[in-house]
């Protein structure tokens, strides 16, 4: 009988059952076949869920999390004197297109899985962050304060410049490079706009932003007039 794989967490997942007895009894290996049935399906349901080289939310997840976002705010906000702001960010690396065809694909994997790692770490776990393709991302930015998020995208990162960008060493060279990103940023009112409308709204702005010289955020007007929007 072939034995099949695991993933690492459901190896976890079945000791902690082979080794927790159920009523003071080992699992019959019916009972046990199940348990392993249903943590395999719970695993690549989470799987199917993730973009599987940066680990952050696919297209699916993320229209999946939108769904959930409008139904909780028609719920909980719809009414109240001063319900919560949600935005959202469109953002696309800069010049990726030249670092691929210059240093190859795995150095432009190793960029996309860096800029997973700082958007992690820049935005809070209620926010929503997904990649959708390429060097495509998009963020659900929830209860947000407008004028706290500019500039928050503008502060200086000391050596890198402004907003999100890194430093990372590319190719065999370990040529030291500065990755920045353009992006857009529009208000997102669950009750009132359509998802799609809204991504569309924002991509026009990550356009003007690379087309005005790159390595900034253009924010929708009824946010905040466009100056200190560098990134």
């Amino acid at each position: 009988m072939e034995t099949p794989d695991f993933t690492n967490e459901e190896n976890k997942e079945i000791s902690k059952l082979i080794n927790q007895p159920l009523a003071g009894t080992v699992p019959e290996p019916e009972h046990l076949s199940k348990l392993i049935s249903v943590s395999r399906e719970k695993s690549l349901k989470e799987a199917a869920m993730l973009d599987p080289l940066t680990k952050l939310l696919n297209r699916r997840a993320f229209e999946q999390r939108v769904t959930e976002l409008v139904a909780t705010y028609n719920r909980e906000s719809i009414g109240k004197e001063n319900p919560k702001k949600y935005a959202l960010l469109a953002l696309d690396i800069d010049h990726f297109k030249s670092i691929n065809d210059t240093y190859g694909h795995d150095v432009g994997d190793a960029v996309l899985k860096r800029a997973a790692e700082i958007f992690k770490e820049k935005f809070r776990i209620t926010d929503t962050i997904a990649r959708f393709g390429g060097e495509e991302f998009y963020i659900i930015l929830n209860d947000v304060n407008y004028e706290q998020i500019i500039e928050s995208l503008s502060r200086d990162r000391g050596d890198t410049g402004p907003g999100l960008s890194f430093q990372i060493e590319l190719g065999e060279a370990k040529e030291e490079k500065i990755i920045s990103f353009s992006g857009g940023l529009v208000p997102f009112i669950p009750s009132e706009n359509h998802i799609d409308d809204v991504i569309k709204k924002a991509d026009v702005l990550l356009y003007k932003a690379k087309q005005s010289g790159r390595n900034k955020i253009n924010p929708d007007e009824t946010i905040i007039p466009p100056k200190r929007n560098e990134l």
